[in-house]
């Protein structure tokens, strides 16, 4: 046995590692070698055959929260009503169907349906509809529910037609024993020539014809109760109707019971194992739908937690920013209100009243009226002293001829600007010199 753990260990961590993308929650917080040795220990106790044995194992694993049972109540209701609803349609459309079916003359001696004076319950369906819904109903969550649990609508059709034609077996076996007459007279030579409905009609039409230990006594439920039990079976196969994983497991406990009181033990048992096995596969599923709302349920908690902080820091951003816009508009105005109104401005504004004040840098009217005066005079000068040295050049030089006198005629007006400059600059001079 020894030698063998080292292939077994092998053979696990090559199944996980083929079903990596299932145990991502796993690997996020194991290592594959440690998932490994946990799951050879499971397979080496039979935790994964036995849910008797997963149970002592990991009983926490089993227990369901008040908030989840009031969850799954609440879910399993709505969608009772809404089954309910429409397996009440769907037996209408059968007594129609039954109706056009039968003689006449036998309806009006019954005075009534072949459902008799009381309609079928759905084996629990229309039961679980009465539940109070508003004392069920449960707080708002971001986390979305996954009940009720449903199976895959091929797999619910083929088990309710299965057990539909285990069950019509079961009646033809026991007309044909008890009711040969009915058997002859309708001319059925298979069970699949009578549909259940039409089996349970004739079953409740002929009861006294069938001796009192043809069949069991189940407590608590009269002959019809048994016998229509199944119509809601029928009518879920037949119309193809949508129904939660449990609601199958009760139209199947209708079924069981049917066989039994008739006595069919193979059948009984065929369906009792049909029933089981669904029982332990919705079990797992259930779980399983807790393994991942409490994984989902921690991940939104760590996620909050992640906001938390985030906005924390956004909170803390937009602070820092307004913060450091308020210090800056403080320090701005205490630099300003150094700069303007300091004792170091306000001494220069006082040393400037001191200078305008001071009879060296004061200047009379008078002086200001005079100054004008002695600039137009200055001009004049300017002037006139220009026009005599024009008009003192020699005649020579304005009437001279050849290359250089064409040259210097040319660079006349260029000289001219120069000594306007000139002139312009010594005037200047002169008036500031006189100012002074």
């Amino acid at each position: 046995m020894a030698k063998r753990l080292p292939d077994q260990r092998l053979s696990v961590r090559r199944s996980l590692e083929a079903h990596q993308a299932s145990i991502n929650f796993l690997t996020q917080e194991f290592s594959l070698d440690v998932i490994t040795s946990v799951a050879k220990e499971l397979l080496q106790e039979g935790i994964f055959e036995s849910t008797s044995r997963a149970k002592l194992r990991f009983p926490e694993l089993f227990e369901t929260t008040p908030a989840q049972n009031l969850e799954r109540a609440a879910s399993e209701a709505e969608v009772a009503r809404s089954e309910a609803a429409a397996i009440e349609k769907a037996i209408e459309l059968s007594d129609q169907e039954i109706a056009t079916t039968k003689p006449a003359t036998a309806a009006a001696a019954e005075g009534k349906s072949f459902l008799g004076s009381k309609k079928p319950e759905a084996n629990g369906v229309a039961t679980v509809a009465g539940i109070d819904a508003e004392r069920t109903k449960t707080a708002t969550s971001i986390i979305p529910s996954l009940y009720p649990i449903y199976m895959p609508y091929a797999l619910q059709h083929r088990i309710l037609t299965s057990i539909q034609s285990l069950l019509e077996e079961c009646c033809f076996n026991f007309g044909k024993r008890w009711l040969p007459d009915i058997i002859a007279s309708e001319g059925w030579e298979v069970p699949e020539q009578v549909e259940l409905t039409m089996w349970t009609a004739k079953l409740k039409q002929h009861a006294k014809k069938i001796p009192a230990d043809a069949a069991f006594k189940i407590p608590g439920k009269s002959w019809e109760e048994v016998l229509f039990g199944t119509h809601v079976l029928r009518h879920s196969a037949v119309h193809r109707l949508k129904t939660s994983a449990y609601g199958l497991v009760n139209l199947i406990e209708g079924a069981v019971l049917l066989t039994r009181m008739l006595k069919d033990i193979p059948r009984a048992q065929r369906i009792e194992e049909i029933r089981d096995t669904l029982k332990s596969s919705i079990e797992e599923m259930e779980r399983h739908k807790k393994v991942l709302q409490e994984k989902l349920s921690s991940e939104v908690q760590s996620i909050a937690r992640q906001r938390a902080e985030l906005d924390a820091l956004e909170k803390m951003s937009i602070n820092g920013m307004v913060q450091s816009d308020t210090d800056n508009k403080f320090a701005t105005g205490q630099w300003l209100t150094e700069c303007l109104f300091s004792s170091r401005a306000r001494l220069q504004i006082e040393s400037g009243d001191r200078e305008a004040s001071s009879p060296t840098k004061s200047i009379s009217s008078e002086e200001k009226n005079e100054k004008p005066e002695k600039s137009g005079s200055i001009t004049q000068q300017s002037s006139s002293l220009w026009n005599t040295n024009v008009q003192g050049l020699p005649e020579d030089l304005e009437h001279a001829g050849g290359a250089s006198g064409m040259a210097q005629s040319s660079s006349s007006p260029k000289i001219a600007a120069k000594d306007d400059q000139n002139d312009h600059v010594d005037d200047d001079n002169l008036l500031h010199s006189i100012s002074c």
